[in-house]
């Protein structure tokens, strides 16, 4: 304001709490308040005219650009320079720091000086029109003592002003009465003013119930205080008159001696959120622009001053503002200004001037030091998911603020028809140990920046974490893999971020096969089943030990079964992986018949629908003079760069050894298991890669020296604390069998597991084992459920396990061999096989089918036998609860 009586005499000297350009103030959180740091601008004044006058700046902020409504920036700052009429001028930003020449407004009172503008961006109606800006201001220049002296403006634009008027009041409870000595006398002009577009104007003394709430300046003539008034037009007015406020000020000059003892006048007041109330003001002892202090509300109407003030002082200040620190505008964005300049929840402008006191006035800006996180969630792959794939979650948690974010905890749970992929929990590249047999995340993990303590996130820094699932086969066709991260920090809002798969519409088109050999003395068939209800064609590419590829194609009718030899496509392979690319609805399986080194027999295996970086075998033996058995390890690289493979072998008593490989691209790497860690080990093994790779493992043994044969398995892609095997078997003495659980427990100490067998009729019987710390378990089904058994397992861990089943046998004391089957991680209502043969007279086949129902109730399942003839047979098959059920194939 201009200087009138004892407004215009030097301050006197205050004290501050300013420590370089770090200022701390009481700010509420949620519900109280608490202090926080504000940082001066370190390049202050953001705004100076040079020579001319910056005087009591109005700053607003739209996100929008204010909407087409005058010119289109950020943000627009109103102030008066009294160095040339019209006083009243408008600057205008980006980023509230870079400010633009100034443009005179038009249409207001000659000497209009300290406005408080709203900008309403639906607009509102007025005299002539539609408006989008409302402006009270302090006519200036005339006497004081007369609410003539206020006055009103509407705008389109904010620089044509229309309808300057004076406002009017209430006779009753006016907001001046022009005698003295009361203590709103007279007045200069608003403090701030807020605007309600769902406003109620009940008629009653309730003043944020109305479109128009007014803090304005109320003075004797010498001293100045803040009053409350309220209109339901922004025309005229009421002073607010509840007690104890009938007749006093909602905001006093403080008390003698106090900084403030004399002016308590122009600032900002923000309502944070219900019960949270904020106002910054303009105080002193000798004029009102001796330094900005600090006050807190919880209805808007009973303030309570800081402790700390003033939290901003002229007598402490640098030299471009030590004659004058105050009139503070204040934005607040709970969306931290959009990128809009500073990330942060409050900025302050405020009129800054030195000695002698009216030579030079300019704008100064300071922002709170807060943290600003965002969250983001990420999967690899993107897009559509198959049963069976592996994704990988990649969460950033940053803090684009200028404070630490402390008490920072990320929640995210493990997405429904999915299974966490054990030990695959990182922060910041650095491997975490799961909790309880799942993810950390699961039930909240405190998550830090590199380099800080635990829950802090440093300025401009991230947190990085990430995990890996694996698609269930219970994944229903057209559905999604969703979930959503929560990140938790101290005086935040909690913050989300969601990754959506959708699966597939349709079944899986591509499969990978690590395992094969069409060297004399080796048959290999591809069965290749086409479940669509179009006909496809299917390309098998073929990878040989040497790097060779060899693609073929085949046509599949819908509803069919193709049989593929690869021996006639790809002959004398002595290794030989294959990558077989259909449409939607293929399923592949790949059959192994062999005599090799006096071992007869056959393995098969399902594909591999998707490479991981991380896999498991629980299965591994290499065999005893009584007992020969030869282990390989089968590794197909399928992408386009070279792979490092480090290879963990786990045995019984806990002990490990560790080989590192290179798989080069698009090549199969053989490893004998035997030559590596010699013979008579059982063993497991883990698979680490830095790219994804697909394996198998095959096995050829002379089992105790009296039944030859071979068996392979799949790798598994992570542990789970719980697995399924439908079959088991333990034999009787006119068809010998040996059944065994193999169990791989990658955790760092000892896992109690429990294994329930599953009977025909019903009934379950469960055993209770410890798996070693990064050890190998051998369950040996005969020993414990008995001879003439037939059997499905359930494999239950403390923490995550892999499981296995291998069997052994002399079926009716005809054929001799084996097999084995990784477990599977869930039940699913739909399940494939592409392989089925129930042979001729002159090749031997029985085909069985083993259903295992893991419900507490009876089920029906419905067999579709899909013919090479494109003919299918159904058959309903029912299934006692808790129960293993057998099909024979051949009979139907």
């Amino acid at each position: 304001m201009k200087p009138e009586g004892v407004d215009g005499l030097l301050a006197l000297s205050l004290a501050a709490l300013l420590a370089a350009a770090l200022i701390l103030v009481a700010v509420p959180g949620k519900a109280r308040a608490e202090e926080v740091a504000w940082i001066e601008y370190p390049s202050n004044p953001v705004y100076d005219p040079g020579g001319a006058w910056a005087w009591h700046p109005c700053v607003l902020y739209d996100s929008e650009q204010f909407s087409g409504h005058g010119a289109a920036s950020y943000y627009k700052m109103w102030y008066q320079d009294f160095t040339a009429e019209p006083y009243f001028k408008i600057a205008y930003s980006d980023d509230g720091i870079d400010w633009g020449a100034p443009s005179d407004t038009t249409g207001l009172a000659a000497g209009a000086c300290q406005g408080r503008i709203v900008h309403i961006p639906g607009g509102y109606s007025g005299p002539g029109g539609t408006y989008y800006y409302k402006i009270w201001y302090w006519k200036g220049f005339d006497q004081i003592y007369h609410i003539d002296e206020l006055h009103t403006a509407d705008s389109v634009d904010g620089v044509a002003w229309a309808n300057d008027r004076s406002v009017t009041q209430d006779a009753t409870y006016p907001l001046v009465t022009g005698v003295w000595p009361d203590w709103n006398r007279g007045t200069y002009g608003p403090v701030d003013v807020l605007y309600n577009p769902s406003a109620t104007n009940p008629g009653t003394d309730s003043p944020f119930d109305y479109t128009f709430t007014m803090y304005y300046d109320a003075t004797t003539g010498g001293e100045e205080v803040v009053g409350l008034a309220y209109s339901s037009d922004g025309n005229h007015w009421t002073r607010y008159h509840t007690p104890p406020y009938e007749n006093a000020p909602v905001l006093p000059k403080g008390g003698p001696g106090e900084w403030d003892s004399a002016f308590a006048s122009f600032g900002t007041v923000i309502r944070e959120s219900p019960g949270v109330w904020h106002m910054w003001y303009s105080g002193g002892q000798a004029m009102v622009y001796s330094g900005i202090g600090y006050a807190t509300s919880t209805d808007g109407i009973n303030w309570t001053k800081s402790a700390a003030n003033p939290v901003m002082s002229a007598a402490t200040g640098p030299s471009w503002r030590n004659g004058i620190t105050a009139v503070p505008s204040v934005l607040y964005s709970p969306g931290y200004f959009d990128g809009h300049g500073n990330a942060c929840r409050f900025k302050m402008w405020f009129m800054g001037g030195s000695m002698p006191l009216y030579s030079n006035t300019a704008v100064g800006y300071m922002h709170s030091s807060d943290p600003h996180l965002t969250l983001t969630k990420a999967s690899d792959p993107p897009g559509e998911v198959v049963r069976g794939q592996v994704l990988t979650y990649t969460i950033r948690a940053a803090n684009s603020g200028s404070a630490p974010a402390t008490g920072c905890t990320l929640t995210d749970p493990i997405p429904a028809h999915a299974d966490y992929v054990s030990h695959s929990t990182t922060l910041n590249g650095e491997l975490v140990p799961d909790a309880g047999g799942t993810t950390p995340l699961a039930s909240g993990m405190a998550v830090n920046s590199p380099g800080q303590p635990s829950g802090v996130i440093a300025p401009g820094e991230e947190a990085v974490v990430t995990f890996r699932v694996q698609v269930g086969q219970d994944l229903p066709l057209g559905a999604s893999v969703s979930n959503t991260a929560t990140l938790a920090s101290d005086g935040q809002d909690p913050l989300q971020a969601s990754s959506v798969n959708p699966s597939s519409s349709e079944l899986p088109s591509l499969w990978y096969f690590a395992e094969g050999s069409t060297q004399p003395g080796f048959d290999q068939w591809l069965l290749l089943s086409n479940m669509g209800e179009g006909d496809m064609e299917a390309t098998i590419t073929y990878i040989t030990e040497s790097g060779q590829e060899h693609q073929t194609q085949h046509l599949l009718p819908a509803h069919s079964r193709r049989t593929v030899l690869a021996n006639a496509e790809m002959p004398g392979q002595s290794g030989l992986a294959s990558i077989v690319q259909g449409s939607p609805g293929l399923i592949c399986e790949r059959a192994l018949y062999f005599d090799r080194a006096g071992i007869t027999g056959g393995h098969q295996a399902i594909g591999i629908n998707a490479p991981s970086d991380r896999l498991f075998f629980a299965e591994g033996f290499t065999g005893t003079p009584g007992s020969p058995f030869e282990t390989w390890l089968l590794v197909l690289n399928p992408g386009q760069q070279q792979a490092a493979l480090h290879l963990t072998y786990m045995f019984p008593g806990g002990a490990v050894e560790e080989r590192d490989y290179l798989v080069p691209p698009r090549r199969r790497l053989s490893v004998s298991v035997d030559s590596e860690v010699g013979e008579g080990r059982e063993v497991s093994m883990l698979l680490e890669s830095d790219r994804p790779l697909a394996a198998e493992r095959a096995m050829y043994f002379s089992y105790q020296g009296l039944w030859s044969g071979g068996h392979v398995g799949k790798a598994a892609t992570g542990a789970r604390t719980e697995w399924f095997l439908a079959e088991g078997y333990t034999g009787w003495e006119g068809s010998l069998f040996d059944t065994y659980i193999l169990i791989s427990n990658d955790n760092p100490s000892p896992n109690p597991v429990t294994v329930t067998f599953y009977f025909p009729d019903g009934s379950t019987r469960d055993f209770d084992f410890t798996a070693p710390e990064r050890g190998r378990l051998t369950v040996y089904a005969d020993a414990w459920v008995g001879e003439g058994q037939m059997i499905s397992s359930r494999v239950r861990g403390q923490s995550p396990v892999v499981a296995e089943r291998a069997m052994y046998f002399d079926y009716r004391r005809l054929i001799t061999g084996g097999h084995n089957a990784l477990g599977s991680n869930s039940p699913a209502s739909e399940l494939y096989f592409a392989e089925g043969y129930t042979g001729n007279p002159s090749s031997l086949f029985q085909t069985w089918l083993l259903l295992q129902n893991t419900a507490p109730e009876a089920k029906t399942a419905r067999v579709e036998y899909i013919l090479a003839s494109g003919q299918t047979v159904q058959r309903d098959v029912p299934l006692p609860p808790s129960s293993r059920t057998t099909v024979y194939c051949n009979e139907v």
